[in-house]
């Protein structure tokens, strides 16, 4: 998994081809779905440090 930016994140989201629904667990939101390339992706954004991290499956 890399770590991006709380920008990179929503860029990800904005970006999905489709998204499931998110699970939300207090600070942390975990987002699965595919990006614009096809691939599977889950998104963990930490809404205290204003990071996230990015795994593409």
């Amino acid at each position: 998994m890399q770590t991006i930016t709380f920008d990179q994140a929503h860029e990800v989201i904005d970006q999905a081809s489709y998204l499931q629904p998110t699970i939300d667990g207090g600070d942390k939101t975990v987002h699965f779905g595919i990006d614009d390339q096809g691939r599977e992706f889950v998104l963990i954004v930490s809404a205290m440090t204003g990071k996230g991290k990015l795994g593409i499956l």
